[in-house]
């Protein structure tokens, strides 16, 4: 087992800056878990601190059912893959590979099995022979990750791996990635692996579950699906979704039991189903009874539509196009209604014959729209 649980864990520095607040997280075991968030958020903190690189404060850390905080980190059962990759100039691929086992008095058959086995699951085998500066980037990062196979770690610890790399190799990396994960599974392998990245796109891609964090704290963990449909806040539902979620200062209006927005001088209602969440949740930030309130309104690019359709059709209004980003099966349609900024995400052939300037027609999905409360920022329609 090599499951990962943190508890009341902190970080404070000598200056007295708190860089980690007390947060609490289960990773289970095998879990493929990414780490998420803007630049400070403390996520490279807190697997520095996983890896036994960075002081623990406060709060303890246990690997396996182990609590690991006055480990060292060789003691830990972790291999970490760094972003500069930290690979020895002097050495071959070979030599790098096998050179922890060989401080770890490994057998040298069993050395040579390893490190040729590794290489065959990252595709390297043509390189044992070459050094570093002989490789592009992408082979030195295969090389880190086949570095920290050999070691059959408890728990692999990847910090922002892939940033160096340009956007085709980092495609093909995040792939590769997961894919040695499902194969170290199948073959029985501890594969728990625990993943930074600032990059919600890789977040997206790779993880079981994804951990948001901002200034040390947990806004939410949960699935790459759940995040993008069910954010818990305003700062996960802004965070993660390419385009951004689009968002509103608006007012919620009760009339007779029934909800509506009012935004950029329109007038839209909300469903059922949806407003009778929203008057629940509003309980819970004192304001169970009120006739209008600020509140924040947000929507996908996607839920933003250019057709009529069931769930649309008594949404409509009228936006001036202010730009067009063609992606090829799809485009970006950047609009303003009122003054105010919108984007649509719609495909490539409804797009085509739009212009800088001209004024069209679109319909909001109101039952996939969120709503946020000014002051805390909660999603109040979950």
């Amino acid at each position: 087992m090599s499951e990962i649980i943190i508890s009341k864990l902190e970080k404070v520095y000598p200056n007295g800056f708190k860089a980690v607040h007390g947060i609490d997280l289960k990773i289970e075991d095998g879990e493929f878990m990414v780490f998420v968030g803007p630049s400070g958020c403390a996520k490279s903190t807190v697997l520095r601190m996983i890896a036994g690189l960075e002081e623990i404060s406060g709060g303890t850390i246990s690997i396996g059912g182990r609590v690991v905080n006055d480990l060292d980190p060789k003691d830990r059962k972790i291999a970490m893959v760094f972003q500069n990759y930290a690979l020895y100039p002097h050495m071959t691929v070979y030599d790098n590979m096998a050179f922890g086992l060989k401080l770890a008095k490994v057998p040298k058959k069993e050395i040579d099995q390893r490190v040729r086995e590794a290489a065959v699951k990252l595709e390297i085998e043509p390189l044992l022979d070459r050094k570093p500066k002989d490789m592009s980037g992408g082979q030195r990062q295969r090389v880190a990750v086949g570095r920290a196979i050999v070691r059959k770690p408890a728990v692999f610890l990847f910090d922002e791996p892939l940033s160096n790399l340009d956007a085709k190799l980092r495609v093909s990396m995040r792939a590769r990635l997961v894919k040695l994960h499902r194969e170290l599974q199948k073959e029985g392998q501890t594969a728990t692996m625990v993943y930074v990245t600032h990059d919600q796109v890789e977040a997206m891609t790779m993880g079981d579950r994804i951990t948001v964090l901002k200034e040390g704290i947990i806004l939410q963990v949960d699935t790459p699906l759940n995040l993008y449909n069910f954010p818990a806040n305003k700062f996960v539902a802004g965070f993660i979704g390419s385009p951004s979620m689009n968002f509103q200062d608006a007012v919620l209006e009760q009339t007779d039991g029934k909800f509506s927005v009012t935004l950029c001088g329109c007038k839209f209602s909300i469903p059922e189903e949806k407003a009778a969440k929203i008057k629940k949740n509003f309980q819970t930030v004192g304001k169970e009874t009120f006739v209008s309130a600020n509140i924040c309104f947000g929507i996908r690019p996607d839920n933003i539509e250019e057709k009529p359709s069931e769930a649309n059709k008594n949404e409509s209004f009228e936006g001036e196009i202010t730009l067009v980003e063609k992606m090829g099966n799809e485009s970006y349609c950047y609009f303003k209604v009122n003054g105010q900024d919108f984007v649509s995400r719609i495909n490539a052939e409804a797009s085509a014959h739009l212009q800088i300037g001209d004024k069209q027609k679109f319909y909001f999905r109101m039952d996939k729209c969120h709503i946020f409360d000014a002051e805390s920022e909660k999603n109040l329609s979950l």
